[in-house]
């Protein structure tokens, strides 16, 4: 939780920081809540022992706000089940973009085709 200690600079606060600042970064009270009380672990670096409890209590020590935190026990497929999900959907092929679509514009072509 502290990157400073293996000489990452970027991110002083670690994860409780980037999650702080990722919400803030809404600008509506009422989503920041939602999302707070909305937070979801995936990924293998969370199957850590404690992940949750810390991140939860760091949150709420240095930025004093409550959160729920939910740990799926298959968090480290979640991705993979994501992906499968959205990909089986009737609508999937819409919200694709060619190559050429993308090449037209670059990344913002993808909040112009998805927002």
């Amino acid at each position: 939780f502290n990157p400073a200690l293996v000489g990452i600079e970027e991110c002083i606060g670690g994860v409780p920081q980037l999650v702080h600042e990722a919400v803030r970064s809404l600008k509506d009270k009422e989503i920041e809540t939602l999302m707070l009380d909305n937070i979801v672990l995936s990924g293998g670096n969370t199957l850590f022992t404690g992940f949750d409890k810390r991140l939860a209590k760091d949150l709420k020590t240095r930025y004093d706000v409550d959160c729920n935190i939910e740990a799926p026990a298959a968090r480290s497929y979640s991705a993979w089940i994501g992906g499968s999900i959205l990909s089986s959907l009737s609508t999937f092929r819409e919200l694709c973009l060619t190559k050429d679509q993308y090449d037209e514009i670059g990344p913002t072509r993808i909040q112009y085709h998805c927002f």
